[in-house]
């Protein structure tokens, strides 16, 4: 077999093939010649992120790319870097300054071992377009290791950290667009005012720049997503975490094998979370115990992990006295084909996972408390961070319960017994295994409406403002509604409107599925009120014409206008609204002898409700005046958006959207009269407007461009 190359001979070829000397390397590397001497004389290692620099400057690709980063990083962990690293028991390393952009999680400071697993990503990912997949069961620390790398290799992407989760793959797109909201980035400077699908396209663009970002694709479980969203070139490495360890090869995945803990690592991490209880009644114990504690569980670090936090509170004798057998698992479907192995795994989780829970099984009140309190955790979205005040919310629902009791049971969920994570000062995550558990045994049948119901009173501020609600609320009722799929009730019919409503208004075209799957509990089930049908058709009206889809949209307004003539008073505001938008639909749809006696009947309405100086209203003057511009009435069109822009640019901001939008069809009916010099200026106003808000290279900007290049 061929001995392997040191990196001082690779580098002197490299060197020698290009005609270099050390002192032109050192030149293009901005180091001291002497740095690239002792290279060469192996007295010192370039680092990584100096071999990636070295690699970069050299132009080296494939194989002799690896072979160059492979040499370097070997022979620099020879000294101190290599103790180090195989050092079972060493502290952890102080956190890496990290350009991080998007990342939920905070370094784990009880982090051990997989220092093979850790050098092998590192290595891999040093190569621009590298897709590396994390793989292993569930609660094997497939993100541990993430977040890990994440903190280690950080510092070398200067483009950034984005971190996604893939558990739900119709919210991915929310996502990336958050991952423009928060910088590193440089994107469009009025990226806030784009819709969906442009601020999408941008995150995207910007990922295929050369520069190095690092982008984790957490439990991201179908390869299809892979190929949807992973940058087709470009600076960006991918880094995925999944129970998947079959991949298509078209894929080109460099696939880490994730299993237990060695022996040695198990123990280190009991000892740290046993040593890091705040009331130990263990302060010490032999390695021989903590060997065993490792066997019982199968060296499983999520089971180590809620076995350390209960050594720690109860001791051994109270907490190990024999593996109990009476009690099997409820909700793993996988123990029936894993491999004897991972049954084995699994098993001691469970065990470990039912000593912890029968802590809470008694009549305290303080252990009721906290088993309340759990079995609602489990129905939020597993890994996720979760609000305390939506979690107390959803508690208050089951028992009144002080601010002091809820802290209290807190506390023995997450420092006792190591169910949950605080993962901030006001935020915990429940691990996916740990909440599938509780979910299988708890027999409390209340705790999902209870979350069901504390989510949505959450969602009611940004719903009355019109605006997106935050992402993390989607993610959790999404899951929610997951749990709650089967029930064709009242409830699932809100939680389905609700991720609709929200998904429709921060313009997503998903949000249709979820609005119809509303309606149709809503038609089945005698517990919807009609008026809420009618609430119901008439948003999902709305979203239909978000996907152009105006045929069905029509349709929509004119059921939601029909139950609200029948129940509500002709000049409601519901009433009102539902024909407005029927008549707007009918005027899109060029459908204009359907739509003038609608739009002139609700000018009317809007003028006896609100008066001739009110926003509605001009809305409505606007429509008309539209209406006679598509006619051909042109004097009767420009009037009526005359009339229009003069309330609007009495009563709303200076830079609003609908006053760009009167302009611009204002303008038209003068340049259809021949007033062109009226028309330019007009058109010079609204393309002034227009690029305030939403830049020069917007769809929408773009249409006073083209009237002005026609006049």
């Amino acid at each position: 077999m061929k001995a392997p190359r040191s990196f001082a001979q690779l580098l002197q070829i490299y060197l020698e093939q290009r005609g270099w000397s050390a002192n032109t390397l050192a030149g293009y590397l901005h180091i001291h010649r002497s740095s690239v001497g002792r290279w060469l004389n192996e007295q010192k290692f370039p680092d990584r992120k100096m071999a990636i620099r070295l690699a970069d400057v050299l132009m080296l690709t494939g194989e002799a790319r690896r072979e160059l980063l492979l040499a370097a990083m070997n022979q620099a962990h020879l000294g101190t870097t290599r103790a180090r690293i195989h050092d079972e028991h060493r502290a952890p390393e102080a956190p890496t300054i990290v350009p991080i952009a998007r990342m939920p999680f905070h370094r784990n400071r009880l982090f051990v071992g997989r220092t093979d697993e850790l050098q092998t990503i590192a290595m891999e990912l040093a190569h621009p377009g590298t897709t590396v997949a994390i793989v292993g069961i569930g609660g094997v620390g497939k993100t541990a290791l993430a977040v890990e790398t994440v903190y280690r290799e950080g510092a070398a992407f200067p483009g950034g950290v984005f971190w996604l989760n893939f558990a739900e793959p119709e919210l991915i797109a929310e996502q990336v667009i958050d991952c423009g909201r928060v910088g590193h980035l440089n994107l469009h400077e009025h990226f806030a005012t784009l819709d969906a699908h442009e601020q999408l396209h941008l995150v995207q663009t910007a990922w295929r720049m050369p520069i190095p970002r690092l982008l984790i694709f957490d439990n991201c479980e179908d390869e299809t997503l892979i190929h949807r969203w992973r940058p087709t070139f470009g600076g960006c490495r991918l880094l995925i975490t999944s129970r998947r360890t079959a991949y298509d090869p078209t894929i080109g995945l460099a696939v880490v094998h994730l299993t237990t803990l060695r022996r040695r690592e198990s123990c280190e991490l009991l000892r740290r979370l046993i040593t890091g209880a705040t009331t130990s009644k263990v302060p010490s114990m032999a390695r021989s115990q903590l060997d065993a504690v490792a066997a019982a569980v199968g060296d499983h670090p999520l089971a180590l992990t809620l076995a350390g936090h209960a050594l720690g509170i109860y001791g051994q004798s109270e907490v190990f006295p024999a593996l109990p057998t009476q009690v099997q698992p409820t909700d793993l479907d996988a123990l029936s084909s894993t491999p004897g192995l991972y049954r084995t795994i699994h098993a001691g989780l469970w065990q470990t996972f039912t000593r912890s829970y029968q802590r809470l099984r008694g009549d305290v009140p303080s252990q009721r408390t906290a088993r309340l309190l759990l079995a609602r955790v489990a129905h939020f979205a597993p890994g996720e961070h979760i609000p305390l005040h939506l979690l107390r919310a959803a508690l208050l629902r089951a028992l009144p319960v002080t601010e002091e009791e809820f802290r209290l049971a807190l506390h023995r969920l997450v420092g006792e017994l190591g169910l949950l994570e605080l993962v901030g000062p006001d935020t915990v995550r429940i691990h996916e295994l740990i909440a599938s558990f509780v979910r299988g045994i708890s027999d409390d049948a209340a705790a999902v409406d209870d979350v069901a119901q504390a989510l949505l009173a959450q969602l009611l501020l940004p719903n009355q403002a019109g605006l997106p609600a935050d992402p993390l609320i989607l993610r959790h009722l999404h899951t929610l509604a997951q749990q709650r799929s089967q029930r064709q009730d009242a409830l699932e019919a809100q939680i389905a409107f609700a991720l609709g409503e929200y998904l429709w208004c921060g313009q997503q075209p998903m949000a249709v599925p979820y609005l119809e799957r509303a309606i149709a509990i809503a038609e089945a089930s005698p517990e919807v009120a009609p008026l809420t049908l009618a609430i119901y058709l008439n948003t999902t009206g709305l979203a239909r014409y978000l996907v152009d889809a105006p045929l069905q949209a029509a349709e929509d307004f004119r059921r939601s206008l029909a139950i609200r003539l029948e129940l509500l008073p002709p000049g409601h505001v519901d009433v009102r609204n539902s024909l407005g938008n029927l008549g707007f639909t009918y005027l899109f749809l060029a459908d204009y002898a359907r739509a003038q006696p609608i739009l002139t009947e609700m000018r009317r309405a809007e003028l006896a409700a609100y008066g001739v100086d009110h926003p509605s209203y001009a809305q409505l003057v606007w429509y008309l005046g539209f209406l006679y511009l598509a006619y051909g009435k042109y004097r009767t069109a420009r009037c009526l958006l005359r009339l229009a822009r003069t309330i609007c640019e009495r009563r709303l901001a200076p830079h609003h959207p609908q006053i760009a939008k009167i302009l611009t069809y204002l303008a038209e009916s003068h340049s259809r009269l021949g007033g062109l010099q009226e028309a330019m200026m007009l058109h010079e106003r609204a393309l002034e407007l227009r690029t305030h808000l939403f830049g020069r290279k917007s769809h929408v900007t773009a249409e006073n461009l083209r009237f002005l290049a026609y006049l």
